[in-house]
């Protein structure tokens, strides 16, 4: 599995489109932060135009992490020849898995620093909560870019195609399917049946959880328990799926 693993990180280590992706990114913070300088500028403008900025990050880089994982390997059926040489399906699944950790940590954790260092290169100080604010945004979008990865690979199992995937992760971090689940779950009859559902909707612990740290200094342990459910159950629906599929070839 470590094989595995390395020998993928390399071969994504070659993927340009990720790099020039990443790059682009951080280039065009700095066209932003160019645009908004100027003398009048201070930590509240600034820390609220790069945490809007940063909403964008999971769509834009999310994106090349998806398809450097998996479009090769389908298209290429790399997969499929790794477990034909007697690699497990479910320690294949687990090492993509893993890819997705690494690959957002690194991207996230350069956007956060860059964001936090900014202001200092620019002469602005930044107050706890906004510090706070900025950091959580970057650890946001890694969570983000994890999960949608995550339930996105159910379809790319499923399929064995990495299209489904690429459609799924761009409704789920454009929010379409976020507002339609909003929608549903808002209804009265819903809620008179089942509860309100709204407040256990991903993207609804994050806001909540970053907002609980930022003004009390504490999480709601509740809330990291779903969050980190909604990290492991695709991968747990993706093994049972892709055990029981027919390999193509």
């Amino acid at each position: 599995m470590l094989n595995y693993l390395i020998a993928d990180l390399n071969r994504m280590s070659r993927k340009k489109s990720l790099i020039y992706t990443l790059a682009a990114y951080v280039g065009l913070f700095f066209i932003m932060v160019y645009m908004i300088y100027n003398p009048n500028l201070d930590a509240g403008g600034y820390a609220s135009k790069t945490d809007m900025f940063l909403e964008f990050y999971p769509l834009v880089v999310g994106i090349p992490i998806f398809l450097s994982i998996y479009s090769d390997d389908f298209k290429s059926k790399a997969m499929q020849i790794a477990i034909g040489y007697g690699i497990d399906r479910n320690k294949i699944i687990l090492t993509k898995a893993i890819e997705t950790v690494i690959l957002s940590v690194i991207s996230g954790v350069l956007l956060g620093v860059l964001a936090i260092v900014m202001p200092k290169i620019i002469g602005l100080t930044l107050s706890h909560e906004q510090f706070l604010g900025l950091a959580f945004s970057s650890v946001i979008g890694m969570l983000k870019i994890i999960v949608y990865v995550n339930i996105s690979t159910i379809l790319v199992y499923h399929y064995q195609n990495a299209m489904y995937g690429t459609i799924s992760f761009v409704l789920l971090c454009s929010g379409t399917i976020r507002i339609i689940l909003s929608l549903i779950f808002s209804q009265k009859f819903v809620v008179d049946i089942i509860g309100n559902l709204t407040e256990h909707l991903f993207t609804t612990l994050l806001a909540i959880e970053k907002l609980n740290y930022i003004t009390t200094g504490s999480f709601n342990i509740n809330s990291i328990i779903e969050i980190l459910l909604y990290m492991v159950i695709p991968v747990i629906v993706s093994m049972i799926i892709f055990r029981k599929k027919e390999l193509e070839f």
